[in-house]
């Protein structure tokens, strides 16, 4: 182990043994940033035990990471909810390691509740929603996210697997007259034909349903 994770770990036991004492805080203007310094070095180490495969103790990290937030949210102190929604994020994924998917679903609507479009916390969502055969769940996820990153590989073969798992119909995507006469104004291409798509539109496209009566998906399913 280096240095600089052994100091880690010594600083959050320290952390952990202060706040649980009655003890005053030396400068109380400085109490939200030790609270918030702490939980960072949860979230950092849960990091590190997952990319060792320590997925439980994993879960440990990040399960202190999210009381302490909360705690500190108990005392009037505002833990970033970013750092909230990674806490939540990352310990979904151990929990999908260790085929706890029900929890893993769990830990994702409580990222999506902070940031409803979470990409991240959607795409882990579908992959726990699968595992779980909860297929149109999870499609309905996969898709929220690829609307937002078309380019995303592992998104879009995610969405195409499970549109797959559904029956639904792919079909090619509609260009617009307008979004044709811009392309070749700004590069000079020759206009493509009337259904033909350019990569982009087309991955957006792709996987939404081909029955009507069946709302376009959207994030926070």
């Amino acid at each position: 182990m280096d240095m600089d994770r052994q100091k880690r770990q010594e600083g959050i036991q320290n952390a952990l043994g202060f706040i649980q004492s009655s003890l005053p805080y030396p400068k109380p203007e400085g109490y939200k940033g030790f609270l918030t310094q702490l939980v960072c070095d949860l979230l950092d180490e849960g990091n590190a035990m997952f990319r060792e495969g320590e997925w439980q103790q994993a879960i440990k990290d990040f399960s202190e990471g999210v009381n302490v937030a909360h705690y500190a949210q108990a005392e009037s102190l505002e833990i970033p909810s970013a750092l909230l929604e990674s806490l939540y994020f990352n310990r979904a994924a151990a929990y999908h390691s260790m085929g706890e998917y029900e929890q893993g679903v769990q830990d994702c609507d409580s990222a999506l509740a902070l940031c409803k479009d979470s990409c991240r916390a959607l795409y882990r969502k579908a992959l726990c929603l699968r595992e779980l055969g909860r297929f149109r769940e999870a499609y309905n996820c996969s898709t929220g996210c690829l609307l937002t990153t078309p380019n995303d590989k592992h998104v879009y073969e995610l969405a195409q697997e499970l549109a797959n798992k559904l029956g639904l119909k792919i079909r090619k995507a509609y260009v617009s007259t307008q979004e044709s006469a811009t392309s070749e104004q700004s590069n000079g291409n020759t206009v493509p034909f009337a259904g033909e798509a350019s990569t982009t539109t087309f991955t957006i496209t792709l996987l939404r349903l081909h029955y009507a009566e069946i709302a376009l998906p959207f994030p926070g399913c």
